[in-house]
């Protein structure tokens, strides 16, 4: 595979190898879209329409992402304790704690 334009091959927050690369869609320009992943998560996309690579995911040991995670995950604990001492019934309560307790945030 050739990637042309994105020019790192480690991730240069944790020094990570690269996991998975990719070219996909041609651009009226000739030039292609360029993917590059790195096993932290780190991932990378070259964009013909603008010529320029952004980040479109984040090392998962970046300092400032687990930061962020360990202040979601506090909230999280704060929320479903909040919940669980409302003066509602518990079905109610179990409906709130399974809708905001995905995982996901």
């Amino acid at each position: 595979m050739d990637i042309k334009h994105i020019k790192d091959t480690r991730c240069p927050i944790c020094n990570s190898e690269v996991d998975d690369e990719s070219i996909r869609s041609k651009h009226t320009n000739g030039e292609w879209n360029e993917y590059r992943k790195f096993r932290c998560g780190y991932r990378l996309h070259f964009s013909p329409n603008f010529m320029r690579v952004d980040i479109i995911g984040t090392c998962s040991k970046d300092p400032k992402v687990m930061e962020m995670y360990k202040k979601r995950d506090e909230a999280m604990s704060k929320l479903l304790k909040y919940i669980s001492k409302l003066d509602i019934d518990d079905k109610f309560k179990e409906t709130l704690t399974n809708r905001n307790n995905t995982g996901t945030y």
